[in-house]
């Protein structure tokens, strides 16, 4: 992502989001788990925050980068609201250990 104009790097995390989101769409209605449309789901909806925080030009730190709150926070700055199921919480966290 170094050396990329805001454009392309507002594209490319928008890019990220869009394979996410519609496996969220279909598996929503066809899978027998429903923690596997979720994870896709928190990875679209990540994606995008990341999208619009690059727009922003605001920079995260990579530490929390996972953390829907603390990246909501920073859009918060400018004005944009973002409101994020509670299931959401933590969700990250579960999946991966």
């Amino acid at each position: 992502m170094r050396n990329k104009t805001p454009e392309i790097a507002y594209r490319y995390w928008q890019d990220r989001a869009t394979p996410f989101y519609l496996a969220a769409r279909i598996l929503h209605d066809n899978s027998l788990i429903p923690e596997v449309p979720a994870f896709c789901a928190y990875q679209a909806i990540e994606n995008i925050i990341k999208a619009a925080l690059v727009f922003y030009q605001e920079v995260w730190d990579k530490k929390h980068g996972h953390d829907f709150e603390y990246l909501n926070s920073l859009l918060k700055k400018h004005g944009v609201i973002i409101q994020i199921p509670k299931y959401f919480d933590n969700f990250q966290e579960v999946p991966r250990y």
